[in-house]
């Protein structure tokens, strides 16, 4: 009697979870997509997964997507965990479950500050670390956790021939760019935010030395002595570092006239 019991437990455990599973298969619906022109050279489409209770237009297409990069030499994928587009984000059709769909590209845009601010495109091919052969760049779409802005990672792409699963850049700055990176492309620089929000945390320097991108200069916004000033505005104090010989070394202080905190 003690082992039907136990048996008996173990089929309803089985069964909840295999219901549950049932239940959360129904909030996900995929769709494939191909772009009507080659982009760089590649043939591209993506192979996106929608988890409907992350959107509120149950026909906007935005989630995980497997993209891959097809040309006659290459076969390359990327997985983006936020992945959707301009047109993609405001698809008006409506969205069934294993929907293949056409879709023309959209080519980003780089803004007069030198920023991506203004980009709606999923990705692109672009010199990030001035060393003259373009990297792929794809989109983070609304992951920067500000505003729906976009982050960016960066992958290389000079391989041999065949079939790659790409991992993105992981050194500075190329782990850190969003739609505040500034990039100058004609003095080789690149300048990172720090805590972007109403009151920005500062920025990192990052500048081309030799054939690499290194850390040169660190400005830190200080805002204490803002705190409880209302309907005002008041300028941070600003701490501006330069990096010698490997160090932070502080070189000047910006001072607020309204800071008396004396930090």
């Amino acid at each position: 009697m003690k082992y039907i019991l136990i048996i008996c437990v173990l089929i309803l455990s089985a069964c909840s979870q295999t219901k549950q599973k049932e239940v959360d298969n129904d909030h996900l619906k995929q769709v494939f997509i191909t772009y009507s022109q080659p982009v760089n050279g590649y043939k591209v489409s993506v192979a996106c997964t929608i988890n409907k209770n992350h959107i509120d237009d149950p026909n906007t297409i935005w989630g995980e997507g497997e993209l891959i990069f097809k040309n006659e030499k290459h076969k390359l994928i990327v997985k983006n965990p936020s992945f959707s587009d301009e047109n993609l984000y405001h698809y008006k059709r409506p969205l069934q479950n294993m929907a293949k769909i056409e879709t023309d590209y959209t080519d980003y845009k780089m803004d007069d500050d030198g920023t991506w601010g203004g980009n709606r495109s999923p990705f692109f091919f672009f010199d990030i670390d001035f060393d003259g052969n373009k990297e792929l760049i794809v989109c983070l779409w609304g992951s920067m956790g500000y505003r729906e802005h976009h982050a960016y990672q960066a992958y290389k792409i000079n391989m041999p021939e065949g079939r790659h699963i790409l991992s993105p850049m992981q050194q500075e700055p190329f782990n850190e760019l969003d739609d505040y990176t500034v990039i100058d492309s004609i003095n080789k620089k690149i300048i990172i935010p720090v805590g972007v929000d109403l009151k920005m945390g500062g920025s990192k320097l990052y500048n081309l030395s030799g054939s690499e991108i290194v850390l040169e200069e660190i400005e830190e916004y200080k805002w204490r002595h803002t705190d409880g000033i209302k309907y005002i505005w008041c300028a941070p104090t600003i701490y501006y570092y330069k990096m010698i010989n490997g160090e932070k070394t502080l070189v000047k202080i910006d001072r607020c006239p309204n800071d008396t905190l004396n930090e």
